[in-house]
């Protein structure tokens, strides 16, 4: 089954234009724990809706725009 992560290049690319190129310039810039940003940037948590909407009014990005489907590696075919 897919399920919807972050689409992390998308939110690095704007936060960078923005000047923001780090997890605790975006947490800050958002109102968001440092930690809580690098683990949406590592794929190791999926976003809540609070953070994306953060993420939409901090950088202009449309919500389809922040989440992307990732499919399960069982999948793809791919070994866990």
């Amino acid at each position: 089954m897919a399920r919807h992560v972050l689409a992390v290049k998308t939110v690095r690319d704007r936060a960078a234009a923005h000047g923001d190129c780090t997890a605790v310039a975006i947490a800050h810039r958002i109102g968001a724990q440092p930690s809580t940003v690098s683990r949406l940037m590592s794929y190791r948590t999926v976003p809540t809706v609070e953070t994306l909407v953060a993420l939409r009014s901090a950088y202009g990005l449309a919500l389809d725009e922040l989440v992307e489907s990732q499919q399960s590696r069982a999948e793809v075919g791919v070994a866990a």
